[in-house]
């Protein structure tokens, strides 16, 4: 590799860590923005902490692991189907592990959005919620 090239190549490695730094710190503004939201939202006229419900995953939802979903759905297939049907979405044929994650998230979420619709006294019948959880790299798409 030449001279020239190798110049080249350091020189779009410091272009691409600059863009790292730049997109960094736009990802801590807007987390910080939003941190200093909520805790305004959190407070009343005199300073003080709103009652406000707030709403956490519940511990006792069941463990899922690889034996679970073998136990559930009977194969990899199997298991890769009732992910299909559940709207859990996948670029590639997912590991086992990847799987166990998807339907770890799903029960989470699910265990969260029934708490949610339980505490705000709201019709089941007209809600539908989407949500979209991906890796940076995206490697694999999770959706509930």
């Amino acid at each position: 590799m030449g001279k020239k090239r190798i110049t080249q190549l350091i020189n779009r490695l410091k272009d691409n860590q600059e863009q790292d730094i730049k997109n960094a710190a736009s990802i801590f503004t807007v987390a910080q923005i939003a941190v200093e939201e909520l805790e305004q939202q959190g407070m009343d006229d005199s300073g003080a902490q709103k009652d406000t419900p707030y709403f956490s995953l519940p511990l006792e939802h069941p463990l899922i692991n690889k034996t679970e979903l073998l136990r559930r759905y009977g194969s990899h297939l199997g298991c890769r189907k009732a992910a299909k049907l559940q709207g859990i979405k996948f670029t590639r044929t997912p590991s086992w592990n990847k799987l166990v994650a998807a339907f770890q998230h799903l029960e989470s979420i699910n265990a969260l959005v029934r708490q949610y619709i339980n505490q705000q006294d709201l019709p089941v019948d007209n809600i539908h919620i989407t949500i979209e959880l991906s890796k940076l790299v995206g490697d694999n798409v999770i959706s509930c």
